[in-house]
């Protein structure tokens, strides 16, 4: 393919139960902003010191069950499909656990200095992870 024509991620899809209550639970807990807010869907974005080109989170009200997350064959160990970059790792570990949100026990990666991540879930099971590595 000669021309590149996808040039950043715009929007991730979260799909919730209830807008009001996933907004509050997104803006408290994970300090995004409202852009767009009606009874069936949201529009957030990260706050003023995130990079202009972060993508847009985008919830939706979703009378499925399903939610973001799968099963590593391999491990066993269920990853969510969006991992939000922190740097006080721990700091935020213990933030998210004050807050009563379902966490993992943070992991680090051998000879990494610190490096690593754990998992949490929002309101609605959907899997997520913090991890502090930059590239």
């Amino acid at each position: 393919m000669s021309k590149t024509f996808v040039k950043s991620i715009a929007t991730l899809e979260i799909p919730v139960a209830r807008i009001e209550p996933a907004v509050e639970w997104y803006t408290r807990i994970l300090g995004f902003q409202v852009l767009h807010q009606t009874a069936t869907d949201a529009m957030l974005r990260l706050g003023e010191e995130a990079s202009p080109s972060a993508p847009r989170l985008y919830l939706v009200a979703a009378a499925s069950p399903d939610r973001l997350f799968f099963l590593n064959n391999d491990t066993g160990v269920t990853h969510g499909i969006i991992d939000f970059y922190v740097s006080e790792l721990e700091e935020f570990h213990l933030f998210l656990k004050n807050h009563e949100v379902s966490v993992t026990a943070v992991h680090y990666f051998n000879g990494s200095n610190g490096v690593g991540g754990f998992g949490f879930s929002d309101l609605d099971g959907n899997h997520f992870g913090a991890t502090n590595v930059v590239e």
